[in-house]
Order: C-alpha cells, then structure tokens, then sequence
C-alpha cells in the first residue's frame, strides 16, 4: 500500500487567507472610490434651483464596503431625472452612473491582471 504525505498545508492555507484579504481590501477600496466620485458626479450634474437636490445626493456603503449606494434624498428627485408631462427631464443619476460604471469594469480588470 503506497502513502503519500503533504507537508505544508497550514502555512498554504495562511498564504492563500492573506491573498483573500489583500483581494477583499483592494475590491471594498475600488468600492469605495468610486462611489465617491460618482457622488461627486451627480452633484455635479444635478440642476440648482435651491440646491436642495444636490446636497440631497448622500454615497451609502453597506455590506462591510462591498456595496456602495449613491442616491438622491429629496421627494421630487425622480421628477427632474425622468421629467413630468409639465416639465423636461434634466438626467443627473444616468450619465454619472454609465460615465461610472465603465472606470469600474476597467478597475477590477486591472485588479484581476
């Protein structure tokens, strides 16, 4: 009867625990950064009338950092981004999130390289 014998598995358990943990820091920090900009994006891009509506937009990141959440606070939010059939609609949350969503895409890529 042949045995074989692995030495070394704990310590490549604890290496591939530590790349995890590299891995997770490095996602919650893409999370993180670029929910940021796309706050700053919206804000930027939200018509001012009493700018209720621009420091209404707040970045929530939930979910230990892997979840960011950029929205508008203010009651009538969906009014200006769609429109009504008395006023156009003046988009702010669309163009922030497809300018946002390509720099994302392109950050995991490089994260993954």
């Amino acid at each position: 009867m042949a045995r074989m014998r692995l030495n070394g598995m704990q310590e490549l358990t604890r290496g591939l625990d530590q790349r995890a943990r590299g891995a997770n820091r490095d996602v919650q920090n893409i999370i993180r950064k670029h929910g940021a900009s796309m706050n700053r994006r919206m804000a930027k891009n939200a018509p001012v009338d009493t700018g209720n509506l621009r420091r209404s937009i707040q970045l929530n990141l939930t979910n230990n950092g892997f979840t960011a959440t950029v929205r508008p606070n203010a009651n009538y939010a969906s009014y200006v981004e769609y429109g009504t059939r008395y006023i156009y609609p003046s988009p702010y949350v669309r163009p922030a999130f497809y300018a946002e969503q390509e720099l994302v895409i392109q950050a995991f890529r490089n994260m993954m390289r």
